[in-house]
């Protein structure tokens, strides 16, 4: 919550640049010649918005009493601003990087002075996450990731991964995977369990519902690469669809790893190149949904 006094100032912009790590930011700012209240997230991030999606919004916005208030709420991936007490709020959906989590005060043109500025944390509205699990600890590695009443939610254009503080050797693991239509980002990938990872997801197993390719596959990610070590289609009549739950389990005891697709067994595998790490989830090209996520440990 800011507050300015235009009354007397050279400037010609201002206000903040927040979720900010190096040239990637978003701009909660002020126009001072133009009048206007604006979010600008052309250096947001590489998320792509779509074509109907402007990089920019504003709105017109007289100063009261030679004043301009700025009252900002920003969470994992949104920003809501209200200016001059309500007078004009834009909301807006942000994506940044992980380590993009700096917020910077600047004016462009001249200075400006800053009557006042409080900032407050925000606390989750969950007690609890809403997503059921038993694995705790979870940390993002890469991609966004949040907790949301339809489940853990994983996105990325790329294969990025949250692991869990739990590490075994053998196990059974299982979820819910749903991947979704997303027409915003146009992408419709996978989503996959993880597991004998070591911290940073650099090496692990995944297996995955690839929708994009109507497959089931088990991966091996050795120096951040995967790749493929089986892959299951039904001979291709496997008919993988967004929007649709689909329960994948795997089972490893030492070199033995089995993979089920809605309690079938499709992959069957024999594999020595992980045998310990952490638990996680994974995906790739989509925006997909984690639930129902269970671990158990084998002796």
């Amino acid at each position: 919550m800011a507050e300015f006094d235009v009354s007397n100032t050279d400037a010609q912009e201002f206000g903040f640049q927040i979720q900010k790590e190096g040239s990637e930011n978003t701009k909660v700012s002020y126009n001072v010649n133009k009048q206007r209240l604006f979010v600008d997230r052309t250096n947001s991030g590489s998320f792509d918005f779509g074509e109907d999606v402007k990089g920019k919004h504003s709105a017109s916005m007289l100063p009261k009493d030679g004043k301009v208030k700025l009252h900002m709420f920003v969470d994992q991936s949104s920003v809501e601003v209200f200016g001059n007490d309500g007078t004009e709020v834009i909301t807006d959906q942000l994506f940044p990087t992980l380590s993009s989590n700096k917020i910077r005060l600047y004016s462009k043109g001249g200075a400006v002075k800053l009557n006042s500025l409080k900032m407050y944390p925000l606390k989750s509205i969950w007690n609890k996450s809403p997503v059921e699990t038993n694995l705790s600890g979870w940390k993002s590695i890469s991609g966004l990731w949040a907790d949301t009443i339809n489940g853990k939610q994983g996105r990325s254009k790329e294969d990025s991964f949250t692991l869990s503080s739990e590490n075994a050797k053998n196990f059974i693991y299982g979820a819910k995977i749903k991947v979704l239509d997303d027409p915003v980002s146009n992408s419709t990938g996978a989503g996959a369990l993880v597991f004998r990872s070591d911290e940073q997801a650099n090496n692990a197993y995944a297996a995955n519902v690839d929708v994009l390719n109507n497959q089931v596959k088990l991966i091996a990610f050795r120096d951040g690469i995967g790749k493929d070590l089986i892959i299951y289609n039904d001979g291709g009549k496997l008919d993988l669809k967004t929007n649709t739950d689909y329960r994948l389990k795997v089972t490893a005891e030492g070199e033995h790893i089995q993979v089920y697709l809605n309690d079938k067994l499709v992959i069957d595998a024999v594999d020595h190149t992980f045998s310990e790490g952490y638990a996680g989830l994974n995906v790739w090209n989509s925006t997909s949904l984690f639930n129902d996520v269970k671990f158990e440990t084998v002796d």
